[in-house]
């Protein structure tokens, strides 16, 4: 923000430079005006002061500039802080440090032109318009102690630079780490400390920090060094690290040592529970400071006031592990040896890894020791989620009155769950012999881009509370976990699935349950949480249900889920509940159709009349296994505060059903079925016309409105004649087939008595 700061004030002051020059020289024209003309040629008489510097309208505005000290500075102090600024950008700072390392050091022409510029404007200034006014100009006295500093400090560096410093070891780990050891007379160190470190083969000039990695207990000092750019890149050429046969120590190049400096690392030791974070190469400091732990319980005499250790490390790169992972060994075996299991809990955290380490780790992950660290504390794979982690932290230590925790963080990401290396979708598919069944109307989704955008449409899941309908083989599944969910409920029919999801289960312990049974029949009230629930009018509460519906299933199960939204009750008791399902596409287009629109249907009018209804997106058919016969959309339900048609289910569900029972005729046709046969046509009639409704508009040309008004006047009819609402058309078609048939069969015999008479 500081220099944000001095690049705004610069623009501003080098902008109202410019303009006022121009002032000045149009203020030589004639068309200035007499005033302006006036004062402009004040100053040509002898002995007499000036208020513009522009003399005359031909002289060079630039040129002007140019030739004064104050106008040099000013642009040589511009060019510098342009460069200082254009190099510290992420692009350039990581693709070329040296031009950043270079370029900030401009520092040194930027202030000393900085000290000229203001000095020789201001005293020009007074100079020319003759002021006499006492001004004494002290800005060397604000950069004099700054300077003095420095220039010790250069000094002292100077000096270090001279002193040997022996090189003992040089050790190349796989994950592009590069590990030295050296010796310096009179060099001592506290845990966690940093040098500043330069190699004259490599750059002259160069010298950058690197925390130790050593404790203070040992006879030399070491630096573990990433490959990262590229002055790291030459200082691994220079000590042959890119080579096969490793050099002989009196053959690698000289290093120079600036340090110790201190950090507040070795607060540690001060406090009574110790919580370490660490990220990436990030964790040398505490590769220090568990050294210096390590030494201090071998040490009898040593009494520590510190009683426990938390170890957090996030790292990307399994070969990372491999220089660290002997340090925690050493320090697990002493631990145990001295009856202080408990003293040191780390946590280790694998976040990145490829298909053959996933299945290398799937068939290891019974064994006792660590696949990838060979310790006995198991790795975790995803990042942490800290929530969960500092609660638990809290649980083990209640606030107490004297100050016990220390807590550092290297820099590094903090993210949401994520899964552990497992076999693929298809994988599981292959490993349980697992085959969709047609009956079941089953359809596997393997591709994880599309479960992750499935996901996506249910909005923000951190933390939530999820029910998964029909899982599967567990792709949605683990993209639900991915996003950080606190609990997942997963309710699968089919017991040939609940092996893998077991699985998930274990791989995320304790976010997931699974429940063997049938949506349809389960009662979801019990489902979640009690203090989940919100009043209906408030946003809605943070649970989700999301499922890849069998396509025989989903019909009848968003017209239960959409009867349990009317009356507020299954999943609908915690309150407006969000659903993110997948349906035909054809389906889909049902619910979200507009009146007048091919796909208008009673779907469309019972979903929104209660539910704010979003077609996401269609997956291809060819995207499922095996693949069916028609696209899938995915929709995304949010329940209305106020449904559209303020009647109960029941009634809006059989006058809907009745105007699309005969989909192309007349609503008219369809209405007439909601009455009985005697007086049919004249409560029609009657309920059309207080209804507003024109009689010759198909049923998918009604409008919601029209709906309502149909619905309101309907149940002003049952009112006042309560049969109406419990008859049933097609029940009365079913007794007018039964009385013409037996009508049918007893003419017959009548006439044969009639012959024999």
């Amino acid at each position: 923000m500081v220099a944000y700061g001095i690049a705004v004030n610069a623009t501003i002051h080098i902008v109202a430079h410019l303009i006022n020059i121009e002032r000045y020289h149009t203020s030589q024209s004639k068309e200035a005006g007499e005033l302006r003309n006036k004062l402009s040629g004040l100053g040509k008489s002898p002995n007499e002061s000036y208020l513009n510097p522009i003399r005359t309208y031909e002289t060079n505005t630039t040129g002007e500039v140019l030739t004064t000290i104050a106008g040099i500075t000013g642009v040589v102090i511009t060019v510098a802080l342009i460069l200082i600024m254009t190099s510290s950008t992420e692009i350039i700072r990581r693709s070329c440090y040296e031009v950043f390392w270079y370029t900030h050091h401009l520092f040194v022409v930027f202030f000393t032109g900085l000290i000229i510029h203001v000095g020789k404007d201001f005293k020009g200034l007074l100079a020319r318009v003759q002021i006499d006014i006492n001004i004494t100009f002290g800005a060397w006295k604000w950069v004099l102690s700054p300077i003095v500093l420095y220039i010790c400090e250069r000094t002292v560096r100077l000096w270090r630079f001279q002193q040997e410093v022996v090189i003992t070891k040089v050790v190349t780990h796989s994950s592009g780490v590069l590990e030295l050891h050296m010796k310096k007379h009179g060099f001592k160190m506290g845990p966690g400390q940093y040098i500043f470190l330069q190699c004259p083969s490599v750059s002259q000039l160069e010298w950058h920090p690197f925390t130790l990695t050593s404790a203070p207990e040992e006879d030399y000092f070491s630096v573990h060094i990433r490959l990262v750019g590229d002055w790291t890149a030459a200082l691994f050429k220079a000590f042959g690290a890119e080579e096969k046969a490793f050099k002989e120590l009196w053959m690698l190049p000289r290093l120079a040592v600036d340090g110790p400096y201190g950090s507040a690392n070795t607060d540690i030791f001060h406090y009574r529970v110790s919580v370490c974070i660490a990220a990436g190469i990030g964790v040398t400091p505490f590769a220090s400071i568990l050294k210096s732990i390590w030494y201090k319980c071998c040490n009898p005499n040593t009494v520590l006031a510190l009683q426990k250790v938390y170890f957090y490390w996030i790292c990307r790169d399994p070969s990372a592990f491999e220089w660290f992972a002997d340090l925690l060994f050493h320090l697990e075996t002493k631990m145990a040896e001295k009856w202080k299991n408990d003293f040191l809990s780390y946590h280790i955290f694998l976040t990145r890894w490829d298909e053959s380490q996933a299945t290398h780790i799937a068939l290891h992950c019974d064994d006792k020791m660590d696949v990838i660290t060979g310790l006995r504390q198991k790795t975790c794979y995803g990042r942490p989620n800290w929530d969960n982690e500092f609660k638990q932290l809290a649980e083990n230590h209640p606030r107490g009155k004297e100050p016990e925790f220390w807590l550092m963080a290297a820099p590094g990401r903090v993210a949401a769950f994520r899964l552990p290396p497992l076999p693929t979708i298809g994988e599981i598919i292959k490993l349980f012999h697992l085959k969709a069944q047609r009956q079941l109307s089953q359809n596997f989704l393997l591709d994880l881009r599309l479960t992750d955008k499935i996901v996506k449409q249910a909005g923000e899941l951190k933390n939530a509370h999820v029910c998964e309908v029909g899982p599967g083989p567990g792709g949605i599944t683990r993209s639900i976990l991915s996003a950080g969910v606190e609990q997942l409920l997963l309710i699968e029919k089919d017991a040939r699935f609940i092996p893998g999801l077991q699985m998930l289960s274990e791989a995320a312990p304790g976010k997931v349950r699974i429940v063997h049974g049938d949506i349809l029949t389960y009662k979801m009230e019990k489902a979640f949480p009690k203090h989940l629930k919100k009043d209906w009018e408030d946003e809605p509460p943070d649970i989700h249900i999301i499922g890849n519906l069998p396509f025989s299933v989903s019909t009848p199960l968003i017209i239960k889920w959409l009867e349990n939204v009317s009356k507020k009750n299954g999943p609908f008791s915690y309150g407006r509940t969000q659903m993110t399902l997948t349906f035909q596409k054809e389906v889909g287009e049902r619910l979200t159709a507009n009146p007048g629109g091919k796909q208008r249907s009673r779907l469309s009018i019972m979903a929104q009349h209660l539910c704010s209804v979003e077609n996401c997106f269609i997956i291809p058919g060819q995207a499922f296994v095996p693949k069916p016969e028609v696209d899938v959309a995915v929709v995304h339900f949010t329940p209305l505060v106020q449904p559209k048609i303020q009647q109960p289910f029941e009634l809006v569900e059989k006058v809907v059903r009745s105007v699309f029972q005969f989909r192309r005729k007349y609503c008219f046709r369809g209405l007439e079925t909601l009455f009985p046969e005697s007086g049919r046509l004249k409560r029609t009639e009657q309920l059309m016309m207080t209804a507003n409704v024109d009689p010759t508009l198909r049923p998918f040309q009604l409008s919601m409105s029209q709906f309502r008004n149909l619905c309101n006047t309907y149940r002003k009819m049952c009112d006042e004649d309560p049969t109406l609402f419990v008859f049933n058309y097609r029940e009365e078609l079913k007794q007018k087939k039964t009385r013409n048939l037996l009508k049918s069969t007893s003419q017959p015999e009548q006439t044969e008595e009639e012959d024999q008479l």
